[in-house]
This record gives C-alpha cells, sequence and structure tokens, in this order.
C-alpha cells in the first residue's frame, strides 16, 4: 500500500498523536493510545475516517472475546499483506485513531470496537467487514442491556446493506441481530453461558434448546445453518474440510475464536492453510492467558469480568492441578 496523500490538518494531527502517546508513556501514565487519539481529533475533527481511507477494515466486536480474537484475526490475515490493530484492547474511537497511526500505511485493518461504539465506527471507518462474537450481561452500571445492545446492533446493520457480518449462530441475541445484514457467514461458536438469551427478542416467547439447535416457540427466530464450526480439536470450513487448530491459548472458547479470525481472513482472500500457523504463534494478549514462573512452577493467568467470562475460565481451569 502506498502511503495515504493526507491533508496538511490529518498529517499535524497524526504527528501530534504520536507525540503525545509518545509522552505518556515515558511518564509511566500509560501506552497512551488514548490520549495520542484523543489530542488528534483535537486538530482534525475528521481524524478516524481520514486515517480509514484505502484500507480495507474488518470490526470485531461483543461482550467477551474481542481482543483476542481480533488479536488471532490479525495474526490470520497477516499473510496477505501489513495489519493495522488495536492489539492492547483500546477499542473506542481515540484508541482507533492512535493504532491507525502507528501502524502507517497498511493494507488491511482490524479493529476490536467496544459493543455500543460500534455503529459509530462502522459509520466512519467504512469497514467492509463486522464479526459480532456474543452478547451477555457486562458491567450493568455502565453497559446497556444485552436486548438494547443487539436492538442497536440490528439497526446499525439495517442502515448498511454493503456490510459483510460473521457472527456466531449459537447465540440467539447476535443471530437476531446479525439477521437484519444483507451479507452474513455464520460460525458456530458456542454459547455456554445461556442466562441472557431464554427470551426471543423479536416476539418475546420462550427458545427452547435441544443439544445444538435453538429455536423460538413461536417460529420468529431459529438457529442458522453455519458455514464455519468448531468440532474437537479443529474447525470445519464452508466446504466441509476439516482443520486441525494448534493455539498456545487454553480453552474450548479460543477454538471458537480462532473460526471466527479464520471466517474473517478467508473473507479477504487469506488461505486458510497459510493462516492456522500464524494462530500459533499467538500467546498472552494484553495480560490475557499470560505465564509466569514462581519457584519453579507455571501459573496460568486467567481474566474474567463478566458471568459468562467467569464460565469460560473454570472451564479452562478444569485441567489445572492447582486454582487460586
Amino acid at each position: 500500500m502506498t502511503e495515504p496523500r493526507y491533508s496538511l490538518r490529518t498529517r499535524l494531527a497524526s504527528g501530534l498523536t504520536k507525540s503525545a502517546a509518545a509522552l505518556s508513556r515515558a511518564t509511566g501514565r500509560g501506552d497512551g493510545a488514548v490520549i495520542g487519539g484523543r489530542v488528534g481529533q483535537m486538530i482534525d475533527p475528521d481524524f478516524l475516517a481520514n486515517l480509514a481511507a484505502g484500507r480495507r477494515i474488518a470490526l470485531i466486536s461483543g461482550t467477551n472475546g474481542k481482543t483476542t480474537t481480533t488479536r488471532l484475526t490479525a495474526a490470520a490475515l497477516g499473510v496477505l499483506g501489513n495489519v493495522a490493530t488495536n492489539s492492547l484492547g483500546a477499542n473506542m474511537p481515540h484508541g482507533h485513531m492512535s493504532a491507525l497511526v502507528k501502524a502507517g500505511a497498511t493494507p488491511f485493518a482490524v479493529l476490536e470496537v467496544d459493543e455500543h461504539y460500534l455503529a459509530d465506527v462502522l459509520k466512519k471507518t467504512k469497514a467492509e467487514l463486522v464479526a459480532l462474537l456474543n452478547l451477555s450481561r457486562d458491567q450493568l452500571d455502565r453497559a446497556q442491556e444485552v436486548a438494547t445492545v443487539a436492538a442497536k446492533w440490528r439497526t446499525m446493520l439495517t442502515g448498511a446493506p454493503e456490510v459483510h457480518v460473521i457472527a456466531n449462530c449459537d447465540d440467539p441475541m447476535v443471530t437476531w441481530a446479525a439477521s437484519a445484514a444483507k451479507q452474513v457467514t455464520w460460525v458456530a461458536a458456542g454459547q455456554r453461558w445461556l442466562d441472557d438469551s431464554w427470551v426471543c427478542p423479536e416476539c418475546g416467547s420462550r427458545i427452547e434448546r435441544h443439544g445444538e439447535q435453538w429455536f423460538c416457540v413461536n417460529g420468529d427466530l431459529t438457529r442458522p445453518m453455519p458455514q464455519w464450526q468448531v468440532e474437537g480439536d479443529g474447525v470445519v470450513d464452508p466446504t466441509g474440510v476439516f482443520h486441525e487448530v494448534h493455539l498456545q491459548l487454553p480453552g474450548r472458547v479460543n477454538k471458537a475464536n480462532a473460526a471466527t479470525a479464520l471466517a474473517v481472513a478467508a473473507y479477504f482472500g487469506a488461505p486458510t492453510l497459510r493462516s492456522l500457523p500464524k494462530l500459533a504463534e499467538v500467546t498472552s494478549i494484553a495480560g490475557r492467558y499470560a505465564t509466569v514462573v514462581r519457584d519453579d512452577r507455571v501459573i496460568r493467568l486467567l481474566l474474567s469480568k463478566n458471568p459468562a467470562g467467569w464460565l469460560e475460565a473454570f472451564d479452562m481451569a478444569e485441567d489445572a492441578p492447582t486454582l487460586l
């Protein structure tokens, strides 16, 4: 990708973004992702849109797994060229601005986006793909109810017919939101936490579950047929081919995150066989799943912030000899 021809205002904003971020790191106030973008936007009100222009962009959103899936997707897509990404989890617009400035000219960008900012970021970046992972209760002191977020996503996709969506067909809330899109690739990524999706978001009737299948008893919503699905230690692609997935990250949930990453990369034209080895190179993501050694013991750190995340963490910890 050739260096984009930014306006003088955008170039000045980019320079000040880098300087503000560097100053923040030098003074120990953080990695500078947020303050850098904030300074840049003060100079260029259209900073995010201008930085996004000319790139093929994927946005990753959901309650849990955004940071990990974004990192895996950037690795899988990296076989086609350099990828700009907010790998440390600054997932609001100022963080996106800093990530794009830091990366420079890249043909691709994979951005983790907070669920509540997704519509705004999609509008400004003109991303061609959105991946929707899951929806569950989370930090209700600041976050909206699950059904409210799903409704906002649905409205967003109704007004963006050109956007391709990759969505988790095992989550009724995500399925309802994604069904408004014109183009959807379904991934059977699983849903262990069920307590936020017993009611159909379309009509309010009960959701029935039988094994992997689920449906609204009134027939208003049914689990779609997946094109990608997790199976054992690997992923089955849309042609029915099984690919064994080797990860340094624990748990079935990360196999699901890998399936979404492969689906996104494949949409952009990345051969799955080339992307698979790149997934195995991903280790700790912004401290998530990090290992430390203390007294000759290897300790795995797991991050959980809500009931759905705790359920996945307990699953990962089942084989651990000791749990703290």
